[in-house]
């Protein structure tokens, strides 16, 4: 059963998603625990948080982090990679594929902000967007960097 607990939606996605929809929808900002690890090192699972709010502009600039339903009825929250025809693709910051397109009808809210350790980031932030920028040319890297890092801690047997 989804709960809010110290301001924060929890519970599973299926069950959430559709409460944070009707929330967003009647105009309200939704603070969003990120509990995957598919945003990872942005967005690390059960430390950081995203304020989600109604889409401002579509489409969404490169960099953005949305949250989406998928067409199975998934929803997740990855970032804008391009932007072509109107529609988006997406990438998870510590995923090495992509998926879309992504619609405006498939969009739900994006993070105007993330709450990291506390602290509240916007999203809009000249740091955070160079940092984000930055961790968007790793893409290419992706595989060959995770691997060594697995072989790493497989080593230090971490």
């Amino acid at each position: 059963m989804p709960e809010i607990v110290d301001g924060y939606q929890r519970g599973d996605a299926a069950e959430i998603g559709p409460m944070i929809e009707a929330m967003i929808e009647a105009g309200q900002n939704v603070t969003l625990q990120i509990s995957g690890d598919s945003m990872r090192p942005t967005l690390k699972p059960r430390r950081d948080a995203a304020v989600l709010s109604r889409v401002r502009q579509w489409p969404p600039e490169k960099g953005t982090i949305l949250f989406f339903k998928r067409k199975t009825g998934e929803y997740v929250l990855h970032r804008v990679l391009r932007v072509k025809d109107g529609a988006c693709t997406m990438n998870g910051d510590a995923q090495e594929w992509t998926e879309g397109p992504v619609t405006e009808q498939m969009a739900i809210a994006e993070a105007i902000a993330i709450i990291r350790k506390g602290r509240m980031v916007e999203a809009e932030q000249p740091k955070y967007r160079a940092y984000v920028r930055l961790w968007r040319l790793t893409r290419p890297l992706r595989k060959p960097m995770f691997a060594l890092w697995r072989g790493m801690k497989k080593l230090l047997g971490c």
